[in-house]
């Protein structure tokens, strides 16, 4: 809890600073968006970047907190919440339907083959460090997902 506060302390400190946007300003502007249906908190307020002066207090108004999640998965039909469960079928459907998504160059999943055109399906440990050992792989961003 001590880091999560040090980091929004530093994270308002340097909006002060880049932005001009006092810590009382900001503070106040968090605690009016946390009472709001959207309940944002400090974290959504940073990661949104709700501090911008370009956007309007009622559109900040608009937007929705991880503490609100639930009211929104209450409006989306349960069969669909697999897409946001599974990357790589919510890919897949984008991919089908010509939806941009982010070039995805390897999926390891040990023990699992996952297809997903213009992706390598890497299945053990072997092939993965083989894969990681290619020169040409470089660079890439990845992201472990559980």
């Amino acid at each position: 809890m001590l880091k999560k506060i040090a980091a929004y302390v530093q994270q308002a400190r340097r909006v002060s600073t880049d932005h001009g946007i006092s810590i009382i300003r900001q503070l106040a502007e968090i605690v009016h968006l946390a009472r709001h249906p959207g309940r944002i908190g400090p974290g959504d307020y940073y990661s949104y970047r709700l501090f911008e002066a370009s956007l309007p207090s009622a559109e900040k108004e608009n937007f929705v907190g991880w503490k609100a999640e639930s009211r929104l998965d209450a409006l989306n039909e349960r069969s669909w919440h697999c897409l946001g469960l599974d990357k790589v079928l919510m890919y897949s459907l984008f991919q089908s339907i010509n939806l941009r998504i982010p070039e995805t160059r390897a999926i390891y999943l040990p023990g699992r083959f996952r297809p997903l055109a213009g992706a390598d399906a890497l299945e053990d440990p072997v092939v993965l460090h083989a894969w990681l050992r290619t020169p040409e792989n470089y660079p890439f961003f990845f992201q472990a997902i559980r």
